[in-house]
């Protein structure tokens, strides 16, 4: 809260009608009401589950079940969001889905290009980097992963914690398949086809 006060962005006095209050979460949630909203950052506070997977420490995870029982409260984000971008396993699976984008600036260009009586532009290709999960680092496993993927070096391995971890972003740039078993990353984990992208990343924030 004192970071974010000296960056003059919040204020614990009334501002515009708003009041922002630090929660502590030592304390059970009703002694801290009456509240219309909690801003969170939850994506901070991740541990290893059993099953090796990140997933919500206990603090965020109890302020998850009692926010359940208190609807009227507005989250944001909703923990049911925060959670599918912590995990690089299920940010992958979502993005798989824009293979099939129809990008709208495209298709209207297409259609008056059309309508012109000239050739339509080439479309437009969206995708996300194809991948595959490496679960061990012998050998055979990592032939098996490697073959059923069809994938070809060099990668880009991650570990599936995409935040909130020391090692989140202990990442790795390999160029032979032989590199995937020495890879200095945490297991399981996600290996990419790597994309050279120039060093220009575009970041899309979608409200």
């Amino acid at each position: 809260e004192a970071d974010l006060m000296a960056a003059g962005l919040i204020s614990l006095l009334p501002q515009d009608g708003v009041v922002f209050c630090p929660l502590d979460l030592g304390l059970p949630l009703h002694t801290c009401l009456p509240l219309d909203a909690v801003l969170h950052k939850a994506s901070d506070e991740l541990q290893y589950n059993q099953q090796g997977l990140p997933a919500f420490s206990p603090r965020m995870a109890g302020l998850q079940e009692a926010l359940q029982q208190l609807p009227d409260i507005c989250v944001l984000d909703p923990f049911e969001s925060t959670s599918k971008v912590i995990n690089r396993m299920e940010l992958c699976r979502l993005t798989e889905g824009l293979k099939h984008l129809q990008l709208p600036a495209a298709a209207a260009a297409a259609g008056e290009e059309r309508g012109s009586g000239t050739a339509p532009p080439p479309a437009i290709r969206v995708r996300a980097p194809d991948y595959f999960p490496l679960q061990r680092r012998d050998p055979e496993h990592v032939h098996q992963a490697l073959a059923a993927s069809g994938l070809s070096p060099p990668f880009i391995v991650k570990p599936l914690a995409a935040c909130g971890l020391h090692d989140s972003h202990s990442m790795a740039l390999v160029t032979s398949a032989e590199g995937l078993a020495a890879a200095p990353v945490p297991l399981p984990a996600i290996v990419q086809e790597f994309v050279n992208h120039g060093g220009v990343v575009y970041k899309v924030y979608v409200a």
